[in-house]
């Protein structure tokens, strides 16, 4: 596959050379792909990139090699301790904010504010002639509220 990484590249398909498929719309490719040619026991796909669909004899090869594998796992950056491992640093935040000390408010409650105002409502799930009183009694309240 092409080694450029725009979205707009052209890359070829690891199922059939003679495919070329538009970098963003490779993942979708190689589903159908896949399922067309039925060879889903010969291939795996990298645990890091759904996108990278190796044959699984050059499977641990490509888990050395994996540019995304390499990232997760800290190579890169040059920071780690020591076994590929990036240790973790937690970042505290410091805020004077405490919703806790915020008045309380009341909770919205939209069917309120429906029969407050003039809003058409409806009715659903009851039966046919509780429905029918709800129409008529929507036309009262209506009528009131102009």
């Amino acid at each position: 596959m092409s080694e450029s990484n725009s979205f707009n590249d052209f890359v070829t398909c690891p199922y059939d050379k003679a495919h070329r498929v538009l970098r963003g719309r490779l993942a979708k490719h190689l589903i159908k792909c896949s399922r067309n040619l039925g060879i889903s026991e010969e291939w795996t796909i990298c645990p890091c990139n759904t996108t990278h669909h190796i044959k699984l004899k050059d499977f641990a090869e490509h888990q050395k090699e994996c540019p995304e594998a390499n990232w997760l796992r800290g190579s890169r950056s040059g920071s780690g301790n020591g076994n590929g491992q990036q240790s973790a640093k937690p970042v505290l935040v410091e805020c004077d904010e405490n919703w806790d000390d915020e008045p309380p408010v009341e909770a919205y409650d939209p069917s309120v504010y429906c029969e407050e105002n003039a809003i058409v409502r409806m009715l659903q799930g009851h039966s046919k002639a509780a429905r029918k009183e709800f129409r008529e009694s929507e036309r009262r309240r209506l009528a009131n509220k102009k």
